[in-house]
């Protein structure tokens, strides 16, 4: 069997979503480190010189400080993730020394990312067959974050895209591609749920057929688009308007249409035209 190993913030829904379905098919990871640096903050530095201030800032910092960490219902201790697999670990940071010590000593074949933030080379090399990720975007066009939002921005639909993990952000060779479902009453949130949803049950799927000893296939990308970013408020209701004059629902039906299903070719060939052009080809 092949060795797996999860790593992500804890934070949010998203692992335990992909954790939950590992377990309903039999699979559980030879271990899921979670990284908790623990909420550090250096109030002196926003205090000084203002020393007038310094009380009541100190007071405020601490008591959101308190309020965040309360709000993570103790996700950063290792009793909540008891069972979720065989080994479980805390480490600082997605580039450190104690991850790479965990990788190496596991002899790992597959790195699951689950919400982890940024990984660096020297980690991406560690694993005998791969780092994988699922993207919540249609690869290579919505690289980055906010993709839900930009993607219709650039009249690509909501999909989702299963890739190994490069240097480069997003820029991996892709294992899976797919739309995510629209209907005519959808709103950004309910879109990026859902898209967050079916990235948890694609990674299951990925997982478990990584588990039963198939081979991953793959197809590299052979363009590279913009990277994206967070829209700011006044973009995000100007989407989200969008969404509700039915560019959601329009760009789901163009594109299965054009390929005949919701599930997309991992080649690039012919595509629907979009409002972005390739940074190279």
């Amino acid at each position: 069997m092949p060795r797996i190993v999860i790593l992500t913030t804890g934070a949010g829904n998203y692992c335990e979503q992909i954790l939950q379905g590992l377990a309903n098919v039999e699979v559980i990871p030879d271990a899921l480190c979670i990284i908790s640096p623990g909420l550090k903050l250096n109030i002196k530095q926003f205090i000084q010189p203002h020393r007038f201030l310094g009380f009541l800032l100190r007071k405020g910092l601490r008591s959101i400080a308190s309020r965040v960490k309360n709000a993570r219902y103790n996700r950063d201790t290792l009793d909540y993730w008891e069972g979720y697999a065989e080994r479980i670990y805390q480490v600082e940071e997605p580039n450190s020394q104690k991850l790479i010590s965990i990788l190496r000593n596991l002899q790992t074949d597959y790195l699951i990312l689950a919400g982890s933030g940024i990984v660096k080379k020297e980690v991406l090399g560690i694993p005998k067959k791969g780092t994988v990720n699922v993207h919540p975007g249609l690869l290579p066009w919505v690289r980055g974050l906010g993709v839900v939002e930009r993607a219709l921005e650039r009249h690509v639909p909501v999909g989702l895209t299963a890739h190994f993990v490069s240097a480069g952000i997003d820029t991996g060779e892709i294992i899976h591609r797919e739309l995510v479902y629209v209907h005519q009453h959808d709103t950004l949130t309910s879109l990026r749920r859902r898209a967050q949803y079916r990235c948890a049950q694609v990674m299951v799927e990925i997982v478990l057929k990584a588990y039963q000893g198939k081979e991953l296939q793959s197809s590299k990308q052979k363009a590279r688009y913009p990277y994206c970013h967070w829209p700011s408020s006044e973009e995000t209701a100007k989407i989200q308007q969008a969404v509700s004059d039915g560019l959601a629902l329009k760009l789901y039906e163009k594109w299965r249409d054009f390929y005949g299903s919701a599930i997309l070719p991992s080649e690039q060939y012919h595509h629907p035209s979009v409002n972005i052009s390739p940074l190279d080809h």
